[in-house]
């Protein structure tokens, strides 16, 4: 599996020739998109277009969306992914900008990479540490970073700096956790 990332903070995950994109630009395509933000009313998209809460399966992949309570609201809905893709486990937190309640982390489920941005477009640096901390995944990487002095401390650990992200389940240690940045473009 490879991951880069796609202007204005989006994400491309690439198994062979499938793709799942998060977030993306409009003009981009994939297999499945996700949208962890989405205007309400909902408009109908592309077929596998997916920017609500519930449990699908597309193409062979499980995807689970849950509704971030606290950030939806009567104009705009929030959602957090788990997606088991390649055997691994990933959650796409989008640019949350308070940490997930116990009950949206319980059903998020296991997580062994996760993608959350920090700063002006994501958490506080130590809500973002402390939703690591949390989560406990194998690997961390931010998609953006606005301050990674401060989210180095608040981690105990400075990011890598990555221009892209790439992972076999066998590559992901048990009891270390790798904290990864994306370059910015």
């Amino acid at each position: 599996m490879v991951v880069t990332p796609l202007k204005n903070g989006g994400l491309k995950c690439q198994v062979s020739d499938f793709s799942i994109l998060v977030n993306p630009p409009a003009s981009a395509r994939g297999d499945i998109t996700l949208h962890t933000a989405s205007n309400l009313p909902l408009t109908s998209g592309a077929d596998e277009t997916i920017n609500t809460a519930g449990e699908y399966e597309i193409g062979g992949v499980r995807l689970r969306g849950v509704q971030v309570g606290r950030e939806s609201s009567d104009k705009q809905i929030k959602v957090v992914y788990s997606v088991e893709l390649d055997e691994i486990r990933l959650a796409f937190l989008g640019g949350l900008s308070s940490p997930l309640s116990s009950e949206e982390l319980d059903r998020l489920g296991e997580v062994d990479v996760l993608f959350l941005s920090s700063g002006e477009s994501g958490l506080k640096e130590k809500d973002a540490a402390s939703v690591v901390k949390e989560v406990e995944p194998k690997v961390a990487v931010f998609s953006s970073v606005s301050d990674l002095k401060a989210l180095a401390a608040a981690l105990g650990q400075n990011p890598e700096p990555v221009d892209k992200f790439t992972a076999k389940r066998k590559d992901l240690n048990e009891g270390t956790r790798k904290i990864l940045v994306f370059r910015a473009e």
